[in-house]
């Protein structure tokens, strides 16, 4: 992206990238919930995911925003790219729930 000056073809590409990332991130526990049944253990410990589903969402608004932009510079692929930022903060911030439920478990609650 940088090497095009933020052109709107490499955005938008590295930006389904990330949104087939984050489509994955919540197809494949969903799945793994629906195969373990109702009292999954991963169910339990990831709940409504909104971490997960806020990431999809931003991605797509960012592919969105980058499509809808004009090439080179345009204020809607700055837009598109700040969506990419926001989840990559998103993401530092250490998502603790499994071992919650592993320290709860160990002790017995």
């Amino acid at each position: 992206m940088d090497d095009s000056s933020l052109a709107r073809t490499p955005v938008v590409v590295y930006g389904i990238t990330l949104l087939g990332a984050a489509l994955a991130y919540v197809v494949v526990p969903a799945a793994i919930i629906r195969a373990q049944g109702p009292d999954s253990t991963l169910k339990r410990v990831l709940g409504k995911d909104r971490k997960g589903r806020i990431s999809l969402v931003l991605h797509f608004a960012g592919v969105a925003c980058a499509l809808l932009g004009e090439n080179h510079g345009g204020i809607l692929i700055d837009v598109g790219v700040a969506f990419y930022v926001i989840v990559a903060v998103l993401w530092l911030i250490p998502d603790r729930r499994i071992e919650h439920d592993l320290n709860a478990s160990a002790h017995g609650r």
